[in-house]
C-alpha cells in the first residue's frame, strides 16, 4: 500500500508492473467472474462518484469520453497520482456509458481527509448514487463518519476497499462502518486474494488480482499497468452497482445493498464468510432477482441519528403521534452492517404505549428508553435507574404525566448476524 499524508489515510492497491500499450487480448478475464459476459450495458444513468486522486483527463481511455465529469480540479503532479486514473477506468470498463462523477482529493503529499469529506458531500449533493472510496486509515475519524452517513441517508451507496493486510484481521475505515458497502479481492476461480484483509465487516468480493487498468502516461510510459488489490475490486463493483441500479431505478439504495448480498456466488456453505463476505457479485443474479423489502429510515443505529437537530436536523419522523395511534414496520437488523434500528414514539398524555416485535429471520432484540438517553450504548447506574426503561420482546409503558413523552424503541441484532422483523406499536 502506498502511504499518504500524516492524517494516516492510504490508498488501498498494489502497483503491478508495466504493460504493453493497450491491453492485450483476454485481459477482462473478470467479465466471467462477475456474471456480465454476454450482456449488454445500458446507456447512461445512476451516477458514479469517484472520491481518490485525481483523473488524467488527456488519457485515450478519458479524452473526449462523454458522461465523464470534474468536481473540483483534477491534477496529475506525479507518478504517484495514477490511482484514480486506474480505478475509473475498470468503472467505465464495466459500464462503458456509465456516468462518472470525479473528486480529486489529493494534496501534495497524499490524500487529504477534509477533501474526502468535501468529495463525499458534493457526491451527496449530485446524488443520489454510488461513492466509491478505494481508501482507508486505521483511524476511526468522526467527521469521515458523518459524512458517509449523510451520504446514505441522502439515498446513496457507499462503496470501500477491504483493505491489503492480511493478517490483520479487520478492515479499514471508512470500510469498517456500518452501511457501508465493503468489498475484498479474489483470484479467477473466486477464493480470497491472498493479500486481502478478513474482516466480518466484508459484504462482496470481486476480481483483484492481475487486473489491466490506465494510468497516466508519467507513471508508466505505455499508459497501461497490471495491478492487484482490494481497491480495484472495490471499483468493478461501483461500476456493476450502477449498471444494476439503472436497469432497476425503482430499488433504493437499502433494496439495491440486500439484492447484490442475496444473489452473490457464495464460497462458504454456511453462508457468509469473513474472507469474502455474502460471496462473489453476480451481475447477472442481481437483474433478474425478486426485489427484495426496503428497510425503512437508514441509518438509524442510534438515538444521536433520529433526534431532531442530532446528525440530521429533522432526524426521523415519529411512529406515533397525536394523529397515529398505530405503527407496522418491517426492518432488517445485521450485526456489522446495520446493528440496531432505533425509532421514536410520542406516548399521549395520561396514555399508554404497548410495543412488540416479531422475529421474521434470525434474533432480535427489543429494548425501550426514555427521552434524556444520550445513546442506546449506555450501560451502568443511568441505564439501570433513568434511561432504560424496558427490555423485553413485547412491552407496555404508560404516560403519568399531563403531557405528551417521547421515547425511543430500540431494535438491535441478537445472537444471529442478521435477522428480519415486524414491530408494532399501538397507543391509547
Amino acid at each position: 500500500m502506498r502511504a499518504t499524508a500524516a492524517l494516516g489515510v492510504c490508498l488501498l492497491a498494489v502497483a503491478g508492473s508495466a504493460a504493453a500499450s493497450a491491453p492485450p487480448a483476454g485481459h477482462e478475464w473478470w467479465r466471467g467472474s462477475l456474471g456480465t459476459a454476454g450482456l449488454t450495458p445500458p446507456g447512461p444513468g445512476r451516477p458514479l462518484f469517484v472520491v481518490d486522486t485525481g483523473l488524467d483527463f488527456r488519457h485515450p481511455a478519458f479524452d473526449g469520453r462523454p458522461n465523464t465529469v470534474a468536481l473540483d480540479a483534477q491534477n496529475i503532479t506525479s507518478p504517484d497520482d495514477f490511482h484514480g486514473t486506474a480505478i475509473s477506468s475498470l468503472m467505465a470498463a464495466v459500464y462503458p456509458r456509465v456516468r462518472l462523477y470525479e473528486w480529486d482529493a489529493s494534496e501534495r503529499d497524499g490524500l487529504s481527509l477534509s477533501s474526502i469529506i468535501a468529495g463525499i458531500e458534493a457526491a451527496t449533493r449530485a446524488g443520489p448514487g454510488v461513492i466509491n472510496l478505494s481508501l482507508g486509515s486505521a483511524a476511526d475519524v468522526p467527521q469521515l463518519r458523518d459524512a458517509i452517513l449523510r451520504a446514505i441517508r441522502a439515498g446513496s451507496v457507499v462503496v470501500a476497499a477491504s483493505g491489503d493486510s492480511r493478517g490483520f484481521d479487520f478492515s479499514p475505515y471508512p470500510a469498517e462502518y456500518p452501511h457501508v458497502l465493503t468489498v475484498t479481492a479474489t483470484v479467477a476461480r473466486g477464493a480470497a486474494a491472498a493479500f486481502s484483509s478478513p474482516s466480518s465487516s466484508i459484504d462482496l468480493a470481486a476480481p483483484g488480482v492481475d487486473v489491466r487498468v490506465a494510468v497516466p502516461y508519467s507513471h508508466d510510459p505505455s499508459g497501461y499497468t497490471t495491478a492487484s488489490g482490494t481497491s480495484y475490486a472495490a471499483a468493478l463493483v461501483s461500476g456493476a452497482l450502477a449498471w444494476i441500479w439503472t436497469r432497476r431505478p425503482e430499488l433504493d439504495s437499502t433494496q439495491l445493498m440486500t439484492l447484490v448480498r442475496r444473489t452473490a456466488k457464495r464460497r462458504e456453505p454456511g453462508g457468509v464468510s469473513n474472507e469474502t463476505g455474502y460471496g462473489v457479485l453476480d451481475v447477472r443474479a442481481a437483474l433478474s432477482a425478486p426485489t427484495p423489502p426496503r428497510d425503512p429510515f437508514e441509518p438509524n443505529d442510534d438515538i444521536g441519528l433520529v433526534r431532531p437537530g442530532g446528525l440530521f436536523s429533522r432526524g426521523s419522523p415519529l411512529l406515533t403521534s397525536g394523529s397515529k395511534r398505530t405503527a407496522l414496520v418491517r426492518a432488517r437488523v445485521d450485526q456489522n452492517d446495520d446493528p440496531s434500528d432505533v425509532y421514536r414514539a410520542e406516548i399521549p398524555a395520561h396514555g399508554r404505549l404497548a410495543v412488540a416485535v416479531g422475529a421474521l429471520h434470525g434474533d432480535v432484540v427489543l429494548r425501550l428508553w426514555g427521552p434524556r438517553t444520550p445513546t442506546i450504548l449506555e450501560r451502568g447506574a443511568a441505564a439501570e435507574r433513568r434511561d432504560l426503561l424496558a427490555e423485553r420482546r413485547s412491552v407496555e409503558l404508560q404516560n403519568r404525566t399531563a403531557h405528551t413523552e417521547i421515547v425511543y424503541v430500540d431494535v438491535s441484532a441478537g445472537v444471529s448476524r442478521t435477522a428480519s422483523y415486524v414491530l408494532r406499536l399501538t397507543t391509547r
